[in-house]
């Protein structure tokens, strides 16, 4: 209900002070932190759903990184996560981020 009311009244009864352009990985964890801190925060995003910019990558694509290199901040990946995740888990992941 909170993050509701906060939506509806952003832009109208309090504005933002921060725009982040990208609701990518980058984008959702700096969001995260602003929100926490009690910035008012806009993340604009060119794709439909949070985590569009993974699943609309090539097929096999997975994270060439190790997953404990992409935690995002507050909510760690689960310890049964693989260690290179494929794009569409990583999407899935951050457009749940987004509604935590």
């Amino acid at each position: 209900e909170e993050r509701e009311r906060e939506a509806a009244e952003l832009g109208f009864i309090s504005q933002p002070y921060t725009l982040i352009i990208g609701g990518g990985q980058g984008g959702i964890a700096l969001g995260a932190r602003l929100r926490q801190l009690g910035v008012p925060t806009i993340i604009v995003e060119k794709n439909e759903r949070p985590g569009d910019s993974w699943r609309k990558r090539y097929k096999s694509l997975c994270l060439h990184d190790p997953v404990w290199y992409d935690h995002l901040p507050y909510i760690d990946f689960p310890r049964n996560w693989p260690v290179f995740s494929p794009k569409d888990k990583i999407g899935d992941w951050l457009e749940m981020y987004t509604k935590v």
